[in-house]
């Protein structure tokens, strides 16, 4: 879900000098619980639960879906027109709802890996900082990751930009495509279309 070859590297360079230089740090520990598990406890709490959650309600959509598609395709053809144009426009409000949540799923699972990986290169820039400004003088493991520090901030800055942008244009091509599809899938209103003779 994250890149690991920024992300993940991040996450090593921390890891590496954290390691080498625990020893040193007992204030560190308190530091770290304040403002680093916390939050990450808090963002798993609150992130992950709504991204879950919302899985939920797009499942419970593709099984109503599928389930009004079976009752559509399963139907005796020789039903009355108006029988056969209601089930259409059932199996059509199905699959618009289906549709829409399937957009706003691919949606949201982008903007959950972004905020993931935002946060997670915050937080450990944000716990390196600390570190810094806890361990003076000038460990050998702390001051080869400090150089890294304001390329990981502007990363963080530039990716914000470009996801933001990103997910602006997903969600407006996903707008025009879903427009799109609607309107090329929605059966027709003419009873006519129904009779038999036109299957």
């Amino acid at each position: 879900m994250i890149d690991p070859n920024f992300t993940g590297a991040v996450i090593k360079n921390f890891s590496d000098a954290l390691q080498t230089s625990l020893a040193f740090k007992t204030k560190l520990v308190s530091d770290l619980e304040d403002n680093f598990i916390q939050p990450l406890q808090s963002f798993v709490k609150v992130q992950l639960k709504e991204f879950k959650d919302f899985k939920k309600q797009y499942e419970k959509c593709l099984e109503r879906y599928e389930s009004q598609l079976y009752k559509y395709v399963s139907q005796s053809k020789t039903k009355e027109a108006s029988a056969l144009r209601e089930e259409a426009f059932r199996l059509y409000e199905a699959r618009k709802a289906y549709v829409r949540m399937s957009g706003q799923h691919v949606v949201r699972l982008l903007h959950f890996r972004s905020l993931l990986e935002h946060f997670l290169v915050e937080k450990f820039t944000l716990a390196t900082l600390y570190h810094l400004k806890d361990f003076e003088g000038g460990s050998d493991s702390w001051s080869r990751i400090e150089s890294n520090l304001s390329s990981w901030k502007q990363w963080l800055l530039d990716d914000k930009d470009t996801c933001n942008y990103q997910l602006h244009h997903l969600q407006h091509n996903r707008n025009v495509l879903e427009s799109d599809y609607l309107n090329i899938i929605r059966p027709p209103r003419d009873l006519d279309k129904y009779t038999s003779a036109s299957h």
